[in-house]
């Protein structure tokens, strides 16, 4: 009876179905890894965005310490 049972299994399943689910599965791989890209160029983006708002508050800075100096 098991035998009957795993042969109807096999012929459920075409090559064409295996062939459909490898490509659904190499689809939603190539997906998750341009997700990943573009998470890593935003987080790349956002990283030289605090670097540059550093910079501009410390320059922000020396200029406010420089004009406290010159005025007292």
């Amino acid at each position: 009876m098991h035998d009957e049972e795993s042969s109807d299994r096999r012929q459920i399943l075409s090559y064409w179905d295996v062939a459909a689910l490898f490509i659904e599965l190499v689809k939603d791989v190539l997906i998750s890894f341009v997700k990943f890209l573009d998470v890593l160029s935003d987080m790349s983006l956002h990283q030289a965005n605090v670097v540059e708002d550093k910079q501009l508050f410390h320059e922000d800075v020396v200029r406010t310490i420089e004009t406290i100096i010159e005025g007292e």
